[in-house]
């Protein structure tokens, strides 16, 4: 093959398209694990949050197999507080069902049953 002008931009001009699509794929990649990495950030600041302290806490007075109705016995302040609670973990279940944030991750941080820890989900 003869490399003449032409061809040695045809193939200056082929060899930075791929690198562009190169550099291109390996940034769509950095902002979804920066995507991933700040969404794991978010679920830890709701999982560790003065609220779900306290609720966990106010949880564990409560005996086993007690029935849901016991809440209704309870003042209004500790009543939204587990109202508030159960938003959070709602938010973060929605999280992980618009694959925000893996299942993994959530049982990283002790947050759900998936895998050898136990949870709060």
């Amino acid at each position: 093959m003869h490399l003449d002008f032409a061809n040695i931009l045809n193939f200056v001009s082929t060899f930075t398209l791929i690198g562009a699509l190169v550099f291109t794929a390996l940034q769509v990649r950095q902002a979804n694990q920066s995507q991933r990495d700040q969404a794991a950030i978010t679920v830890l600041q709701t999982a560790l949050s003065q609220n779900s302290a306290l609720m966990l806490d106010m949880f564990a007075t409560i005996p086993e197999n007690t029935p849901a109705e016991t809440i209704n016995d309870f003042d209004e302040e500790p009543q939204r507080a587990i109202l508030e609670f159960g938003l959070r973990l709602e938010v973060m279940g929605f999280m992980v069902y618009r694959k925000l944030v893996d299942l993994d991750t959530m049982s990283d941080l002790g947050l759900c049953r998936h895998g050898p820890r136990s949870s709060l989900i």
